[in-house]
């Protein structure tokens, strides 16, 4: 078990017939008639149920008083003993290649629509950041955005199509080439629970990797840490970080936890780390695993569900290796190996035999970087 695994026993709450028969059994009723449809009886049946209700709002009011029970805004409170908050919902931010007329203005605040629904059927919107792009002459210019919304469903896939809303004149174009970044969920009850069992199960000492790692947690966005001391000689310390997905952190996030642990990056003790301490903070970075085979399938099988079969297998052992990377106290390369792989093929249900697998267009195990989180890149079976 778990110190997470216990179960919350009431204590006040009882059944209302024990609490009318109780009642009813007083010593002070006695002497006088108790039956259905007696006088005592009448006026001491709609005390039972008040009683009740009495006794689950204090058990209530126990349960939410222990942070192993809380929920919602009073776990908020148990949690902030300790220093912790709960993580909300973040925007997503990114780039797009706008191609336009010369002499076109694109100011700042200029809305943009997409058809993509967020999670109330509401095409996600976004924001134009960081000033007007004026275009001088004809041609493509980057425009920084912001949504409008947050969340992780906010994180687009690159080749979304986008509109100005309003329109603006002379644009002829709008594309996104890479993957919004930085969309959280708001954090659920549970990882906040689990974050501050980490803390007390854990505790800060005077610079240890544990210390690091609860510092980088600390910050609004973490949800993912690791620690490689000596990295780069005496004194220095590289704390990776992961976004609360699990996802590379973006730019400002970086920068928050470094000016958090080691703003000067001196060893002048200016942040929370201890003096002498050099820090430096980076994000984690994607590694897409492409898989590709020659496949039989099984009578009644069709490629489409093969490669969804696929896709689910692959995901769940390169999150594992993905947990592994960021493990501090997991000290040797993590691999991923090709027999693996070439497992989940022989393994899926469609398949009744594969050839020519490679993976990253080889045949070789793959040693991951110490911020290398790899992720699910083409599947391409034939």
């Amino acid at each position: 078990m778990s110190n997470l695994d216990f179960e919350f026993n009431s204590r006040f709450e009882e059944d209302e017939s024990i609490i009318k028969e109780r009642m009813l059994e007083s010593d002070s009723l006695k002497d006088y008639r108790r039956e259905p449809g007696d006088f005592v009886y009448d006026v001491v049946a709609p005390l039972a149920p008040e009683i009740q209700q009495h006794q689950a709002n204090m058990d209530e009011i126990l349960r939410q008083s222990f942070t192993l029970f809380a929920e919602g805004i009073y776990l908020e409170y148990k949690v902030a003993e300790v220093g912790l908050q709960k993580t909300m919902a973040q925007q997503a931010i990114g780039q797009l290649q706008v191609t336009a007329s010369q002499g076109v203005i694109i100011p700042a605040g200029q809305k943009l629509t997409t058809i993509v629904l967020d999670n109330d059927n509401n095409p996600i919107t976004a924001t134009v950041e960081g000033g007007e792009v004026v275009f001088v002459s004809a041609g493509t210019l980057a425009v920084d955005i912001k949504t409008d919304g947050a969340g992780d469903i906010m994180n687009l896939a690159p080749g979304t199509s986008w509109i100005f809303s309003p329109p603006i004149a002379g644009v002829q174009k709008i594309e996104q080439l890479e993957r919004l970044k930085g969309g959280t969920d708001e954090e659920d009850d549970e990882v906040l629970r689990a974050r501050w069992a980490e803390k007390r199960q854990k505790p800060v000492r005077s610079g240890n990797k544990q210390n690091y790692v609860a510092w980088a947690l600390e910050v609004t966005g973490v949800g993912k840490a690791k620690v490689i001391p000596l990295w780069d000689g005496r004194n220095t310390v590289k704390v990776i970080i992961a976004d609360t997905e699990g996802q590379p952190a973006i730019d400002a996030l970086v920068e928050a936890v470094q000016d958090y642990i080691d703003p000067s990056q001196d060893g002048m003790g200016e942040g929370v780390a201890p003096i002498g301490a050099i820090v430096t903070v980076s994000s984690v970075r994607d590694l897409p695993v492409n898989i590709t085979a020659t496949v039989s399938l099984n009578t009644g099988s069709t490629l489409e569900e093969a490669t969804a079969a696929l896709r689910i297998d692959a995901d769940a052992y390169l999150d594992q290796l993905g947990t592994q990377v960021m493990d501090s106290t997991v000290t040797s390369p993590v691999v991923i190996v090709y027999n693996k792989v070439a497992a989940l093929l022989a393994m899926n249900n469609h398949i009744a035999d594969y050839a020519d697998l490679q993976v990253n267009s080889g045949t070789a195990n793959i040693t991951l970087g110490p911020d290398e989180i790899p992720t699910s890149g083409m599947l391409t079976l034939t």
